[in-house]
């Protein structure tokens, strides 16, 4: 006979999934681990046109383009392309992205004339867009402690003219400006279990130790970022782990350590009713596994 389905995940992992059942109403984790078995696409961000164009320019290259519905910027290819001969076949027209990647920057919902920061900002995936959203009226702030991912930022930023984006190698602890930004992303590092799919031998290489480490972490980072938030903004807290320790756990510990925030609706970033906490689930995509929580200040 063969194994059982939680045989394909660590032991320690079925009791700590905090991901909610399918729409549904069937078990999160046999479905969590067919979608981790296999590869997903790569998920495309269009960059200076929409998706119909990017899907259209990616057809006429003979790629077979998918385009989110809820996401129209979002388009998915299954095979895997040589991204230096796609770009200079289609143009510099996009951005490898992966759709739940793209969701956080949805449940960001900066508007023009905002200022956010990026206090993990890591290469700019994030940062890029959201300067895009909030438009040359506004500014993006971006932190990081690795020098080679600021580099790819700076890099990158040419697809994105006209952008008013700040970058400092920094720690996020040690960066914060109280009460300077209308909105603050902290895309927390986290242990990764939502990201399997792409890194298969990582499920056997966490253990419940890096659990620990990883929510003691954002812990820190959580209290010391919300400092930055001006009264009335908010902060955006996402991690791409799916344990009860790193989302719900470290949410509710967050709102009981600092009584100024309270979790605030946003729009759900593929599609459903406005919400203070957003999931991706792997089978989203398919892609990678997204924790979403958006918290307001007070005035």
């Amino acid at each position: 006979a063969p194994p059982p389905v939680e045989a394909l995940v660590p032991d320690w992992f079925p009791p700590r999934l905090a991901l909610p059942p399918e729409p549904d109403g069937a078990p999160a984790l046999p479905a969590l681990i067919a979608a981790i078995q296999t590869r997903p696409p790569l998920w495309l961000r269009a960059v200076g046109i929409d998706g119909a164009a990017l899907a259209r320019r990616l057809a006429e290259a003979e790629l077979v383009p998918r385009r989110h519905p809820a996401r129209p910027e979002a388009v998915a290819l299954e095979a895997h392309p040589n991204l230096g001969t796609l770009a200079r076949s289609i143009g510099a027209c996009f951005l490898v992205q992966d759709l739940a990647s793209q969701a956080v920057v949805a449940g960001c919902d900066a508007r023009p004339g905002e200022a956010w920061w990026d206090a993990c900002a890591g290469a700019g995936g994030k940062t890029l867009p959201l300067a895009e959203a909030v438009g040359p009226g506004g500014r993006v702030r971006a932190t990081d402690i690795r020098p080679a991912a600021l580099r790819e930022l700076a890099r990158r930023r040419i697809a994105f003219p006209g952008l008013r984006i700040e970058t400092r190698r920094s720690d996020a602890a040690a960066a914060v400006q109280p009460g300077a930004f209308d909105g603050v992303l902290l895309d927390a590092p986290c242990a990764g279990t939502g990201t399997w799919a792409r890194s298969p031998d990582a499920r056997w290489r966490t253990d419940t130790g890096r659990i620990a480490e990883a929510a003691a972490r954002q812990a820190r980072l959580l209290d010391a970022v919300a400092a930055a938030v001006r009264p009335g903004g908010r902060l955006v807290y996402a991690v791409c782990s799916l344990t009860v320790e790193e989302t719900v756990a470290a949410t509710e510990a967050f709102l009981a350590r600092n009584p100024a925030f309270a979790p605030r609706p946003t729009p759900a970033p593929l599609g459903g009713p406005a919400a203070p906490v957003h999931w991706v689930r792997p089978s989203d995509g398919p892609g990678a596994g997204m924790f979403i929580a958006v918290f307001g200040r007070g005035r």
